[in-house]
């Protein structure tokens, strides 16, 4: 199938049609789309929006991509903008797996941005997806339009989750969007020193998102949150150790798995981790700033508690130690 021919097949639903998107309608009066254009089938299905930034390192990449490809395994369908960067890894990464994904655009589907994303768009409809517009035909992709179709990625999304996203990043406005509607925010957290987790390490910090410690938990917090009965196919669950990230962010999840209730030194999960006390060190500082992690007294440290395990799980411990 050619882009040409979905433009042909595009069809409007208005709002008070009894196949407008009931999730479109939490938002407030005044930002509800009197109608929207679609071009494939909206999947009967939860739906997960990832979104980020347009320029992202290796790291974002294989996050998007990681979690992108889990949803399609569980049969949820994968929401995001189209852009450059993660949304697009998202939505690749997503068809890759058999999934389905919608595309949400900032202009008519007829004049999709960008251009060169036209063949992904047109297998996001092959494969039982869709795009999404708010713009009847001809309407370009105007700067202001990128940051207006937010709000609607956020309400028809069942969770949001944010990877890499700078300081004055647009996705910062989908997550905005999420916390006004009590959409479910999900951010993952980096360094400090890294402009790429700006805006993420911020939502952290407020308490506006909670941070992704694994993919594991990501999928455990969200079938609680949205009621998500569907398990992963491989073994019907997945493991904490399956995700395979570069540098950093493997060493922050083991420091990270060494914490617990009981104060910690940086010398001890150094030992447990084997790792430098130096880099240990780092990695504490950075979590600390994005209250992650409590000093509790000088050299010693606790996980704050929203890295805490729920109730019935278990993680190391100073008691555990032999």
């Amino acid at each position: 199938m050619k882009y040409e021919e979905i433009i042909k097949k595009v069809y409007s639903i208005e709002k008070s049609n009894s196949n407008f998107p009931k999730n479109l309608l939490r938002l407030p009066p005044k930002e509800i789309p009197e109608r929207i254009f679609v071009a494939g089938k909206i999947p009967d299905a939860p739906c997960i929006a990832i979104v980020g930034t347009r320029t992202p390192d290796a790291h974002g990449l294989q996050i998007a991509k990681t979690i992108a490809s889990e949803c399609a395994i569980r049969k949820i369908t994968v929401i995001s903008g189209g852009a450059f960067g993660i949304d697009i890894a998202a939505h690749t990464a997503s068809l890759e797996g058999g999934g389905k994904t919608m595309v949400v655009l900032p202009g008519s589907i007829d004049m999709p941005s960008p251009q060169n994303h036209k063949n992904i768009f047109t297998k996001a409809v092959e494969n039982g997806g869709c795009l999404i517009s708010e713009h009847e035909k001809k309407t370009p992709a105007y700067s202001t339009l990128y940051l207006r179709r937010n709000r609607l990625i956020a309400a028809l999304a069942d969770c949001v989750i944010v990877i890499q996203a700078r300081a004055r990043s647009g996705a910062l406005s989908t997550a905005s969007w999420a916390h006004k509607l009590s959409v479910k925010l999900f951010a993952a957290g980096g360094s400090p020193l890294n402009p790429l987790y700006g805006g993420t390490n911020r939502l952290i910090y407020h308490k506006k998102a909670t941070i992704i410690t694994t993919i594991a938990e990501l999928f455990r917090e969200i079938e609680t949150s949205i009621g998500i009965l569907q398990k992963a196919v491989v073994d019907n669950q997945i493991k904490d150790e399956q995700l395979e990230l570069p540098g950093n962010y493997k060493s922050e999840a083991k420091v990270i798995s060494l914490l617990g209730t009981e104060p910690i030194t940086a010398d001890d999960i150094a030992t447990e981790a084997q790792m430098s006390v130096e880099e240990v060190c780092k990695i504490l500082l950075s979590l600390e700033i994005n209250g992650l992690v409590l000093q509790v007294d000088p050299g010693r440290y606790v996980a704050d508690k929203k890295l805490l395990p729920q109730k019935g799980s278990v993680r190391r411990t100073q008691k555990n130690k032999k």
